[in-house]
């Protein structure tokens, strides 16, 4: 549980950088596979 909240926090603080809309599509994508990858394990 504590990799992923360090997973999605290094996910935000990548967002907020300024991103090309493909790279924030990319996070959305990424984080999406994190939260699927997380429900599958419990």
């Amino acid at each position: 549980m504590q990799k992923l909240i360090a997973d999605v926090l290094v996910l935000i603080g990548e967002y907020f950088k300024p991103k090309p809309n493909s790279e924030i599509s990319d996070f959305i994508i990424d984080l999406k596979k994190i939260l699927g990858d997380y429900d599958e394990k419990k």
